[in-house]
């Protein structure tokens, strides 16, 4: 792309940690599974979905997204990487 004048973007290197939704998905699908017992047609499904979603408080959900400060800075300071889980 370079070779061609195609100007790059910098931009982070992907990381699950940086999207705040990601903290949320085993939550609702845990609590799909107790509640709803294996949702099987995509109505029944979209319901249970909608319904945890809504169950989810504010706090746990900003904290979330308080957490993407931290998580930012250690990959700032690992160089892109995400070595610093380990």
């Amino acid at each position: 792309m370079k070779k061609e004048g195609v100007p790059l973007l910098e931009h982070v290197g992907n990381s699950l940690d940086m999207n705040a939704i990601e903290s949320a998905w085993m939550l609702i699908q845990i609590a799909i599974t107790k509640i709803w017992n294996r949702p099987y047609t995509i109505e029944w499904s979209d319901r249970a979905w909608k319904a945890e979603w809504a169950n989810l408080h504010q706090d746990r959900i900003r904290a979330w997204i308080c957490r993407m400060a931290v998580i930012n800075q250690l990959i700032i300071e690992h160089e892109g990487g995400n070595d610093f889980h380990g």
